[in-house]
């Protein structure tokens, strides 16, 4: 909805864009020479329609020159549309493309001024017969009465492609009947009604030709005994549709695209992006995530207003980008006459603008500035473009929305504004397989199906690349990932599978013009691969597709190839080399932002945890007498962020690891804070599995214990997070947790005492629950649940047991005592509140008793 009013400032400044002084500005738009300083004072409001028409020159100050011809003021300060169009451009558009020009700018229209689209169409056939219309928006109900481009809530448009002189236009809303002229029907219907008669044409006139044109038509009109008002007739041409045009830049994107392309910048239009190779090689079939991603677009977040901000998650290969593309197709179903979104739409993909050399932040900056409505789309998106781009988006002037998509997945629970998109149900990659290769035997189809794992992309990549005669049916997992990898007519496939392995093994590789120094040593854990071969080998692979490039970097996301492909290079690196690759010190040297290489393929190998090789690994590496032995090997360069990656693994091993070699808080208590915090998260991931909960919780106690104030209580948090009635961070029930802080109640260690009391109060904590998420997540496995009360019994059997041991410790009469019952005394009314008054009455009897004495 437009209001109808501007802020004094806003008047001036838009004049001042201009180079008007105050009498210039009102003897050239209205008003009188004194207009504008009544404006700028406060002392008087312009109309609703003047105030329309200074917003479109604030947009597009150039529109001044279009507007008033014999009038050539120079603006000195207008700041230039990204995507900026002139008369020129629509001079030579097509008699075919005219329309669909029409059909966008309409859209764009109604959709930027909450204006109901459902109502507008345009014919694709101007030359049918139409009862002289081409184009019509019907009525809508409510506010507003107008926008900026159309003057009325019932606007017909004809269309004209070809030059057209003044007899031409008034004889176009006339139909010969025998000796007599009668007005068209459709033209008719309009004008009786109220309505406004609009001529588009794609040619260039005067003010002054424009003017003869109206007046032809008007005269046509009153001639066939019409009474109409002057307001009701109007003619366009190619320099007022470019005005038009540029108050919603992707629609003059689109039109860039069809007459100079060689002008654009990183974005194309929605049509482009449709039209892309990966779209036209895997066809849309129905997909019942659809209607779950569109709601989030439309509903939770309101992608059609400006300020919207969305991101749009998902491993590589799941088909986010077409899902979002159909999404942004029509705003309520698949129906060419609803395709209104997509006329807002302006997509970019980041990593082809960087190798492109060309930045996508100051062109959305100078859309956010110029105030103009678009919505913005950008793939491959990293994290910190998307911050920098949402606080564009969100900023006051801004009328856009904005749209990225990463095929990188945040760990943990994703914030409101992000929707990830799972792996494809079976029938979808079932439905594109029969069309993308439908002479597949079903056997073979259905195996791929299963292969590719809810990925389309790659069950369509290996049905294109597969030409070996053994049924894909009866084929090895090793040949369906050949398949992916090599393609057809590889040359020198040996390079692309080794390559391939080790890029799925550490997860990133860079290759770009200054690579890290650690690349040569990447290189010689291959097959005879030199920097040179690895370079060449990755450098092909994300010409093919298979590695996703990253900046100066290159990975393969973790889809059920990438996760083959790691789990064959662990496979063929002997038990030396899984030692090098994880524990070496010499690699821990800085890589892919400041991540070490024994990390990097820590984590990968995580990913791996349900295969039998990364049990393997883990059970070899924690063996007595190897790297992690003793309390230094522990400790030694990223060893504990290694440990805390194979915690996700086996558990148990690493555990066992840990219980046996750091035993004394006094050990633990020179552990430094990058050290500790690495320990505490894997404490924390033991302590999550109910079958390690008490290796997990001891860890976790002493490293609480030998906390000190120039460290974070990173360690007391993990700790006390695990006694929560609801949402604790374990899986470990009541009886496990209670029997656990007996064992450290009976502590002579004071420190310990207090955490004892602090878990304790946890457990009485019964008005609201919340918790971090991550230990939770174990790899590739599903997450692990909280442990819950399955009855109420159960969940009073708990509170009763934490509340009698907070009174056991809180009669006592010493320092722990008193730290009790300061920790008691706040929980008495909760206690209360919730049923518990025979336990407050315990308390209150016990200990008054034992202060007293």
């Amino acid at each position: 909805m437009v209001d109808a009013h501007l802020q004094p400032d806003e008047i001036r400044i838009i004049r001042e864009g201009l180079g008007l002084t105050q009498r210039e500005a009102g003897e050239l738009l209205g008003g009188g020479p004194n207009a504008f300083a009544k404006y700028e004072s406060g002392n008087a409001k312009p109309s609703t329609a003047f105030a329309n028409l200074l917003r479109i020159l604030k947009v597009n100050p150039s529109a001044l020159g279009t507007l008033y011809p014999e009038r050539a003021i120079h603006v000195p300060f207008a700041r230039p549309l990204p995507f900026e169009i002139g008369s020129q451009h629509l001079n030579f558009i097509s008699q075919q493309t005219f329309p669909q020009f029409v059909r966008l700018l309409l859209h764009a229209e109604a959709l930027s001024h909450s204006v109901p689209p459902d109502g507008i169409h345009v014919a694709d056939n101007v030359n049918t017969p139409d009862g002289g219309e081409d184009g019509r928006i019907i009525t809508w109900a409510g506010k507003p009465a107008r926008t900026p481009f159309l003057p009325g809530r019932l606007c017909q448009f004809q269309l004209k492609t070809g030059r057209i002189g003044p007899t031409a236009a008034g004889q176009e809303v006339l139909t010969k009947t025998g000796e007599t002229s009668e007005v068209k029907p459709m033209v008719r219907s309009v004008m009786d009604n109220g309505g406004h008669y609009i001529m588009l044409s794609t040619n260039s006139y005067t003010r002054q030709q424009i003017e003869a044109r109206e007046t032809r038509i008007r005269e046509a009109l009153r001639g066939a005994g019409l009474e109409i008002d002057d307001a009701q007739v109007s003619f366009r041409d190619a320099g007022q549709l470019a005005a038009w045009s540029n108050t919603h830049p992707a629609v003059a994107h689109w039109l860039l695209e069809k007459t100079n392309p060689g002008l654009l910048g990183p974005f194309r239009s929605w049509s482009h992006w449709a039209g892309r190779f990966e779209h036209a090689t895997s066809p849309w079939v129905d997909d019942v995530r659809l209607h779950e991603l569109r709601r989030f677009l439309q509903e939770q977040i309101a992608i059609g207003r400006p300020h919207s901000v969305a991101r749009v998650v998902g491993l590589a290969g799941v088909g986010k980008s077409r899902l979002v593309l159909e999404a942004l197709r029509s705003a309520v179903a698949d129906s060419p006459e609803t395709n209104i979104l997509s006329s807002l739409v302006m997509y970019a993909v980041e990593e082809e603008a960087r190798r492109d050399n060309v930045s996508i932040t100051p062109t959305v900056q100078q859309l956010a500035d110029s105030g103009a409505r678009a919505i913005v789309v950008v793939d491959q998106c990293a994290p910190e473009t998307h911050r920098t781009l949402a606080l564009m988006v969100s900023r006051a002037t801004s009328q856009l929305s904005l749209i990225t998509l990463d095929d990188e997945v945040p760990p943990g629970t994703l914030d409101p504004s992000t929707y990830r998109v799972g792996e494809a149900p079976p029938a979808v990659t079932e439905a594109i397989m029969g069309q993308v290769a439908p002479g597949l035997q079903s056997v073979d189809q259905q195996r791929l199906v299963h292969f590719a794992h809810g990925f389309p992309g790659i069950a369509i990549q290996i049905a294109q690349a597969w030409i070996d005669t053994t049924p894909l049916a009866h084929a090895s997992n090793d040949a369906l990932v050949d398949a992916y990898v090599l393609g057809r007519d590889t040359h020198k496939p040996e390079l692309l599978r080794s390559s391939a392995a080790l890029l799925a093994a550490f997860g990133v590789i860079g290759i770009g013009p200054k690579v890290d120094s650690l690349v040569p040593k990447i290189a010689s854990l291959g097959r005879h691969l030199s920097s040179e071969d690895l370079h060449s080998g990755l450098t092909q692979l994300a010409e093919k597709g298979i590695a996703h490039p990253r900046g100066r970097y290159v990975s393969i996301n973790s889809g059920p190839i990438a996760m083959r492909l790691a789990e064959r290079q662990w496979t063929e690196w002997s038990p030396s080399t899984w030692d090098m690759v994880l524990t070496d010190n010499s690699t821990s040297t800085s890589f892919a932002g400041a991540v070490s290489l024994n990390v990097l393929a820590a984590n990968q190998l995580r990913l791996l945890n349900t295969t039998l090789i990364s049990k393997a690994v883990v059970n070899h590496i924690c063996r007595s007498g190897g790297p992690f032995d003793g309390l230094h090997g522990i400790l030694a360069g990223e060893h504990t962020e290694v440990l805390s990656q194979l915690a996700e693994i086996d558990t148990g091993t690493v555990a066992n690891l840990l219980e046996r070699l750091l035993v004394n808080v006094e050990d633990l208590a020179h552990i430094t804070r990058k050290t500790r915090r690495h320990l505490a998260r894997t404490a924390a991931k033991i302590a999550f599995d109910g079958d390690t909960f008490e290796n997990g919780a001891r860890l976790l106690i002493r490293l609480a214990a030998s906390e000190n104030k120039d460290w974070e209580d990173n360690a007391t948090r993990q700790f006390t997070a695990l006694f929560p009635l609801i949402l604790g961070s374990t899986e470990a029930d009541g009886v496990q947790r209670l029997d656990f802080l007996d064992e450290f109640s009976k502590s002579n260690d004071k420190t310990e005492q207090k955490l004892v009391i602090e878990a304790l109060t946890e457990g009485l904590v019964l008005d609201h629950y919340m918790r971090n998420v991550g230990p939770e997540v174990h790899g590739t496995r599903p997450a692990l649940d909280s442990w819950r009360p399955q009855t109420k019994d159960e969940a009073h059997t708990y509170i009763r047991g934490c509340a009698t041991r907070l009174i056991n410790f809180a009669i006592q009469s010493n320092s722990t005592g008193a730290l009790a019952r300061n920790a008691l005394g706040p929980m008495l009314s909760t206690l209360i509140e919730h049923g518990f008054i025979d336990v407050v009455e315990l308390a209150v009897e016990q200990v008054g008793t034992a202060v007293e004495h």
